[in-house]
């Protein structure tokens, strides 16, 4: 029997991770380094403000609701999990939105993908600590393990993709070239975050990101329509197939 469940749920993957880097792509460096304090402000404390507050009405919804939680749910896991849930917003989503409105390359969508960006890595790194938590596992090493992830996506990215393909460029390599290796950095650095167990759309995000400025346009004019007219419907048919309508 062929689980088509499964197939789409793999297309949702390689689309969701192909606008990731779209989104990188469109991330103004320059414009985000002058709205650093911003960024950060946002992307950071805004995350926890929320997050913290939403913690608070976890908890009373822990004992409100009681068929409401998981075998290993506790009062302490179910707060932390409820108040990501409400605190964080999809970073493909906040994606679809700023590049249909077009203004990824102006200040306000810049530092919103960019905050989001920050939120959706701390928001992973919360899920590790609500894992470690639900199955006993060790947080420390949970942490670590989601820390480590995003920092050798980062340091694949710009210490061996990168010099690597400008030598592509400076040797006036063949354009296919370039996006085949543009292609396989994407997904390596996908693959680096996903098996560290932060989300795969972030290490596509920061491939979009850190990549070299010309190997960013290229690429970004390459993916862009396959992307967004072909791939992303699949991510958005994969959520509607894991969404239940239920009452407790």
């Amino acid at each position: 029997v062929v689980n088509r469940a499964v197939g789409i749920a793999s297309v949702a993957t390689i689309a969701v991770c192909l606008f990731g880097f779209l989104a990188g792509t469109d991330a103004d460096k320059e414009l985000i380094r002058k709205s650093g304090k911003t960024v950060l402000s946002i992307g950071l404390f805004g995350m926890l403000f929320g997050w913290a507050v939403a913690i608070f009405a976890g908890y009373f919804l822990f004992y409100a609701f009681p068929e409401a939680r998981g075998a290993n749910a506790t009062a302490f896991n179910f707060s932390i999990a409820y108040g990501l849930v409400i605190a964080v917003s999809a970073l493909p989503v906040l994606a679809v939105i700023l590049r249909g409105l077009d203004i990824t390359r102006r200040r306000i969508g810049a530092v919103a993908l960019a905050s989001a960006s920050i939120a959706d890595t701390m928001m992973w790194l919360g899920l590790g600590l609500v894992v470690a938590l639900a199955l006993g596992g060790n947080l420390a090493t949970a942490l670590a393990k989601a820390a480590a992830g995003g920092l050798l996506s980062v340091g694949f990215v710009v210490f061996v993709a990168s010099p690597y393909l400008n030598r592509l460029i400076r040797n006036e390599a063949q354009e296919s070239a370039i996006i085949t290796l543009t292609a396989l950095t994407i997904f390596v650095a996908s693959a680096i975050t996903g098996i560290t167990e932060l989300h795969p759309v972030l290490g596509a995000f920061i491939a979009g990101f850190f990549l070299p400025d010309k190997v960013r346009e290229m690429a970004a004019h390459r993916f862009d329509q396959v992307a967004t007219l072909v791939l992303m419907p699949f991510f958005f048919l994969n959520t509607g197939l894991q969404t239940e309508f239920k009452f407790f």
